[in-house]
């Protein structure tokens, strides 16, 4: 049997740890992040008295680490990074995910987007 190397980074300011290991042949790259604050930020946020419907409210918070796996499937969806996209397409995936049952706690108010 190979020897296994690890290697560990975690980011402090993302709070994202990223764990390298290595068998010898291939390489397998795990990303982790504690979403707690971010959930623990939303809820405050929605504690909060606002207007929902008001120009620039904030919709959502996405950890970084999920953002990457939307990512990811935007590329294959679309053939380029969220980032280089359009802002309308952009906008509609995310809203999409957003809008879902599985990612609604990650949602400031109410609503679909």
């Amino acid at each position: 049997m190979s020897d296994v190397d690890k290697d560990i980074e975690f980011d402090a300011e993302s709070g994202i740890k990223t764990e390298y290991t290595f068998d010898g042949r291939h390489l397998d790259i795990k990303a982790t992040q504690d979403a707690q604050p971010i959930l623990d930020n939303i809820a405050e946020m929605k504690a909060m008295s606002f207007n929902p419907k008001a120009v620039g409210r904030v919709a959502g918070q996405i950890p970084m680490v999920l953002y990457e796996t939307w990512n990811k499937e935007f590329k294959k969806l679309h053939g380029i990074n969220m980032i280089q996209a359009d802002g309308p397409t952009r906008q509609r995936f995310l809203a999409a995910k957003l809008n879902s049952n599985e990612y609604k706690k990650l949602r400031v108010w109410e609503g679909r987007l």
